[in-house]
């Protein structure tokens, strides 16, 4: 049986800790694509889209941690074990930058916490955090 070009979607429904090994020579072998939704149905996911375009949905209020590839790990760790209330986001290009919870920032970059909109994520602490933590 041939999986070439299968196209593989994982949502929400799976619980967190739910482990399966995946070969990943086959699954790149077969050019296969994996990607995730939240189990929304297609209308749902629209509706967030034209509200998130708009900009009347601000996605940045879920953030509640940053990492490098450094901290990949401890970020799936964090999801499995629900240890952090919102989204990770994996910056891969900062490679020795650990998993640092928001309200940690200010320890490690003052001058990216220093960006936060009241406590939240922003696209110019996102600037910031690829300035100072590339350079670093």
């Amino acid at each position: 049986m041939s999986f070439e070009r299968g196209i593989i979607n994982l949502f929400a429904g799976i619980p967190a800790p739910t482990k399966h090994e995946l070969d990943l020579d086959t699954y790149i072998a077969n050019r296969c694509y994996m990607f995730g939704t939240s189990g929304s149905t297609i209308g749902d996911m629209k509706i967030v889209l034209r509200k998130v375009t708009a900009g009347q949905l601000n996605t940045n209020c879920s953030v509640d941690a940053i990492s490098g590839m450094a901290g990949a790990t401890a970020g799936i760790a964090a999801v499995e074990n629900r240890t952090l209330a919102g989204k990770i986001i994996v910056y891969p290009m900062l490679h020795d930058v650990g998993l640092i919870p928001l309200g940690e920032v200010s320890k490690l970059f003052p001058t990216v916490a220093a960006k936060f909109d009241h406590g939240q994520w922003t696209r110019a602490a996102e600037d910031e955090l690829l300035r100072v933590a590339a350079s670093a």
